[in-house]
């Protein structure tokens, strides 16, 4: 994320007057995994003055786990034949 957020970093900084950049009040959000790797970015990139990280994913099989209806889930976990064998690619 790091070498994604400078670039832009430095074209608000060399392009500061044209699109009315603040420089000492740049902020930057992630969302969902944007959360976790913003988090990545802000440790690297020391000119940003805010940042909000939305909901980081740490877990992504939880993650995922969680998106389940929980009968679902039970399927799964209980290793149901006909259910797991739809998940096999």
């Amino acid at each position: 994320m790091g070498k994604a957020v400078t670039p832009v970093i430095d074209f608000l900084m060399n392009n500061k007057e044209k699109y009315d950049v603040d420089a000492e009040r740049i902020a930057l959000m992630g969302i969902s995994m944007g959360g976790y790797l913003a988090a990545r970015a802000v440790a690297f990139e020391h000119r940003l003055s805010a940042y909000i990280l939305y909901n980081g994913v740490y877990d992504g099989k939880e993650a995922l786990e969680l998106s389940f209806p929980h009968p679902l889930l039970k399927s799964i976990n209980d290793g149901d034949k006909h259910v797991v064998k739809l998940w096999r690619f």
